[in-house]
């Protein structure tokens, strides 16, 4: 009987593809710190993944064995889109200047909770609910009109009125977006 070996090509689309999950999950949490809407980064991610990815196709065949050209395709727009986004957003957010910081004074316009279900492992494959928490959240309205949504503790939901104002740190990101980086 022979040994089966391992795809190399297969292992190395697996590590791009969690990479790219990764760095998505990143980029949309360094988008809670950012003063940009979220359907913003749309274009600027979607638009280079999308026009590079018919002459990329190829590459792509190699590397996840589809001979499907849409699925090569689809899966170069996802990768390329998660990198992209991720860096646009990560960029910005490290590459603040942080002489730029300023104080900006906000009114909480919000207030509210979300219910989440809590789960516990039972077995190896299997959850089941165990309850429920919450996370608490604020609506800030800043001078010029845009709304953020920040989340907080549970202390500072309590001391919250609205109407109130809070005083949130921002920078000046490297692309010129605002950057919070003092709830």
């Amino acid at each position: 009987m022979a040994a089966k070996t391992l795809r190399s090509p297969l292992v190395i689309f697996c590590v791009i593809l969690f990479s790219a999950f990764i760095m998505l999950a990143i980029g949309i949490a360094i988008l809670g710190n950012t003063l940009i809407n979220w359907w913003a980064t749309l274009p600027i991610a979607l638009l280079p993944a999308i026009s590079t990815a018919i002459p990329f196709q190829s590459r792509w065949r190699t590397l996840s064995g589809f001979s499907n050209p849409i699925a090569n395709a689809a899966t170069h727009i996802f990768v390329a889109g998660s990198l992209i986004f991720f860096l646009f957003l990560g960029l910005n957010y490290w590459g603040a200047d942080k002489s730029t910081a300023h104080v900006e004074h906000t009114t909480i316009i919000d207030k509210h909770s979300k219910e989440h279900t809590r789960y516990r492992r039972v077995g190896r494959n299997r959850r089941v609910p165990d309850g429920k928490y919450n996370t608490w959240h604020l609506t800030l309205e800043f001078a010029d009109g845009r709304q953020k949504d920040t989340e907080v503790t549970a202390t500072t939901y309590r001391r919250s009125r609205i109407g109130n104002h809070r005083d949130i740190t921002l920078q000046r990101g490297l692309f010129s977006i605002p950057v919070i980086k003092n709830r």
